[in-house]
């Protein structure tokens, strides 16, 4: 198959993924039982403005901006075809996302073979794998609990492993298990949490579970589900501190989420 091909190729599949999902990416933004409002949503955003990521911008801001994205970018396509070629059917409205994607389809043999095809097909081509993330999120079955602290020989002599330890959630109510996945030791998670976390450090009040568990999970957990997992003592009181707040087990928290995940919470 020739290079020209591959290009066609490659717009007309990425461009009809775009097409395809566009209206349900608006589904993707606003699931079942979320509701929008609450204050602004700028407020959510905790990042510096020029921050490669875009971890703490919540979902429905992400998607919005990606549908703007897409729908400058091939705007900007479909004028490039337009321009540099005499077309008898009119440019589709600028607006118009299924409409440009049919349009640039429609042209995509012909743009194959233009100076721009190469940097156009690779610029539909990741935005039509965030579509394809955004409606059908890939839901990772794992979590971190950090790095592995364990010793390990080396020519040197011991030396700290520092491998990433996941814990996969038990699927069969057992006690959920974390391996490193550079040494390959394997072992419950309160061991785990026991041996990679300081014992002065293992301990944390409730307001600080949400915290704890976006720092070490990347996740967001609302005040309300730690007083639901304190009241069903899914998480239990390990002790108090000086000011007489009650404290939790960080092993035991990391379990909550396991569980959490294995049940689809």
């Amino acid at each position: 198959m020739s290079e020209l091909h591959q290009i066609e190729g490659a717009l007309t599949s990425d461009l009809a993924t775009i097409q395809i999902h566009w209206d349900a990416l608006l589904a993707a933004a606003t699931p079942s039982g979320v509701t929008i409002g609450g204050g602004s949503r700028g407020s959510l955003i905790t990042a510096d403005d020029h921050a490669e990521t875009d971890a703490d911008v919540d979902r429905v801001t992400r998607i919005v901006s990606l549908r703007r994205l897409i729908t400058d970018v091939l705007n900007g396509w479909s004028r490039v075809v337009m321009e540099d070629r005499p077309v008898e059917v009119e440019l589709p409205n600028g607006s118009d996302v299924p409409g440009m994607c049919a349009f640039l389809i429609r042209h995509a043999q012909w743009f194959a073979g233009h100076e721009a095809a190469e940097d156009a097909a690779e610029e539909v081509r990741r935005l039509a794998g965030k579509v394809s993330g955004a409606v059908n999120p890939q839901r990772k079955d794992w979590i971190s609990l950090g790095a592995c602290p364990l010793d390990v020989d080396s020519e040197v002599g011991p030396v700290k492993c520092g491998g990433q330890v996941r814990v996969r959630p038990s699927r069969d109510g057992g006690a959920a298990e974390g391996r490193c996945r550079k040494c390959g030791v394997v072992a419950v998670v309160e061991w785990w949490e026991r041996v990679i976390m300081p014992e002065a450090s293992r301990l944390i009040t409730a307001a600080e579970v949400p915290e704890f568990i976006r720092q070490q999970f990347g996740k967001k957990i609302a005040a309300p589900t730690v007083r639901k997992w304190i009241e069903r003592h899914v998480i239990t009181a390990a002790g108090s501190d000086e000011k007489g707040r009650t404290l939790y087990d960080k092993g035991a928290v990391a379990y909550a989420i396991a569980r959490r995940e294995a049940v689809g919470a």
